[in-house]
């Protein structure tokens, strides 16, 4: 199967929270307003949103702010906007709204969750260093609003992409350690036991020789020397194709923007 672009997809990862958020929302609409107008509106947004429709669930939640809400609904309307433009990649918006959010609204989970989104942010901008200052403090305060197995293994990818090799393996062993059933468990514990310290950059994982043998030599022919590995998993073996051995993750991250501008889809590993 193809490699994704990114370790995380916002949509698949996001609509638990916005259903939990959801289910906390008991405000009134403010006074004047037609409530099932308010709520309707409200609810488009969101729906966009799931539906993968992030620049007009964007303007949704704006529209929605703009009726003025009242300070708790307003908060939510911000966050969901804020999560949208993370999805578009549009980080200074995205980060915008987060620090509204995580400063200003009467909730506490939302804060929460707020904070963890900014944290978000700056790992999707490979802002590692913020990303880690972020996802610590979400750490160390080890708050049930906040999925803190999740944190914990993005902090631990963090310092690993900061060459913080065995400070990572401290954060992935609390998680496979504490999170028995947690799905990051798995990948944390192959972080853990990965012996090279070394990134790459992966362009796919196939069933079959034949089809990784077709991507190399498309790779190949592209300028870019490829290498696969064979990966045990389950009963059966993935042919995995990579690019690039690096000491850094940058360099690494440079390969694989290059791979992009060519048209290929790319992962790096670790």
């Amino acid at each position: 199967m193809p490699a994704r672009s990114s370790l995380f997809t916002a949509r698949t990862r996001l609509v638990a929270v916005l259903l939990l958020v959801s289910v906390c929302s008991c405000e009134h609409t403010p006074v004047g307003t037609d409530p099932r107008a308010h709520a309707t509106l409200f609810r488009q947004g969101q729906e966009l949103f799931l539906a993968g429709n992030y620049a007009s669930a964007a303007v949704a939640f704006d529209r929605f702010i703009a009726t003025g809400p009242s300070p708790p609904k307003a908060s939510e309307a911000t966050y969901y906007k804020g999560l949208a433009h993370l999805a578009l990649k549009q980080f200074p918006q995205a980060k915008a709204c987060f620090q509204t959010v995580g400063e200003e609204s009467p909730r506490a989970h939302l804060r929460a969750y707020a904070h963890k989104a900014l944290g978000d942010t700056y790992f999707a901008q490979e802002d590692y260093a913020k990303a880690e200052m972020l996802y610590r403090n979400i750490v160390k305060k080890n708050s049930p609003d906040t999925p803190n197995d999740e944190v914990l293994y993005k902090l631990g990818v963090a310092l690993q992409r900061q060459n913080e090799w065995e400070y990572a393996k401290l954060y992935f062993r609390d998680l496979y350690t504490n999170y028995p059933s947690s799905r990051w468990r798995e990948r944390a514990l192959k972080r853990y036991e990965a012996e090279e310290r070394l990134f790459s950059v992966q362009l796919g994982a196939f069933s079959t020789r034949q089809a990784a043998d077709q991507l190399s030599r498309n790779l190949a022919a592209h300028g870019f020397p490829p290498y696969t590995r064979e990966v045990k998993q389950g009963a059966g073996t993935l042919f995995v194709v990579r690019v690039g051995k690096y000491k850094t993750y940058p360099d690494a991250s440079s390969l694989a923007k290059r791979l992009q501008s060519a048209g290929f889809a790319t992962l790096v590993m670790p």
